[in-house]
């Protein structure tokens, strides 16, 4: 049997149910919930003697993310850098099995957002079990490998069904990971990404999780074009839209005091 791996501190198997997920796996340990400062500085910090479970409870929005593409580009050492910051780089991190969970805090405007991201395998035999977690998610990361010319190819297939079976408000960041390698391996130019970016209505940057560059700018950005997006009231909060209300939103009092965490 193939072996088992634990992300942040959750381990969700396979076909289990994602909100009922949430809900058994309890408060994040303390040494867990406050990483450092991302290199944008908008980590969110526990002030003085506030309990981190409070001060993870207040936050205002809870947003859905996904994180796609092929199998080997390093999804899940791109979640693990995100979510565990300062832990180890593994060369032969272990190939996901169906879907993996983390969560992190961050701070947009103020205003403190909980990201709770499902990382996807890539293997086409885990596909109709990955198609389902697209449903509810209000950011999509898609990851191919700057060295392996077929992850940047099939970033079209990945697209076209995130929007099939997500909803049409998704904010999508393409990826280039990997960028650490030398340029004699590149097969990906940058700009041919930023290219592909611009041509589907999607956010770029190229990233390394082995040198955690760009790591937490690839989670943040999505959830500051959220924010924005709710701030405009272009999208409200809801299951269709990934995103829930937390004791924390300001927007709390206009859903009637209800609230998702």
């Amino acid at each position: 049997m193939a072996k088992q791996r634990l992300v942040t501190q959750h381990k969700i198997r396979l076909g289990r149910d994602a909100d009922a997920a949430v809900r058994r796996s309890g408060p994040l340990p303390e040494s867990r919930v406050d990483a450092p400062p991302p290199q944008n500085g908008r980590a969110l910090r526990t002030p003085p003697g506030t309990s981190p479970r409070r001060t993870l409870s207040r936050a205002g929005y809870l947003l859905k993310y996904i994180v796609i593409g092929d199998t080997g580009v390093g999804k899940s050492c791109l979640l693990l850098q995100f979510t565990e910051p300062g832990s180890t780089f593994n060369e032969r991190h272990d190939v996901t099995i169906g879907v993996e969970f983390g969560v992190r805090r961050v701070e947009v405007n103020g205003q403190a957002l909980k990201l709770q991201i499902w990382d996807t395998a890539g293997q086409e035999s885990f596909r109709s079990i990955t198609r389902s977690y697209y449903r509810g998610a209000a950011a999509a990361l898609l990851v191919y490998d700057i060295s392996r010319r077929a992850t940047f190819r099939n970033c079209k297939t990945w697209l076209t069904e995130a929007r099939a079976c997500g909803n049409p408000q998704m904010v999508v960041i393409l990826v280039g990971n990997k960028s650490d390698l030398s340029e004699s391996t590149r097969a990906v130019s940058e700009a041919e990404g930023r290219a592909f970016a611009d041509e589907h209505g999607l956010l770029f940057l190229e990233a390394s999780a082995k040198q955690r560059k760009h790591v937490d700018e690839a989670f943040v950005r999505p959830a500051e074009a959220i924010h924005g997006l709710l701030a405009n009231g272009t999208i409200e909060a809801g299951d269709l839209s990934g995103v829930k209300i937390g004791p924390g939103s300001r927007a709390r009092a206009d859903a009637g005091g209800k609230a998702c965490c």
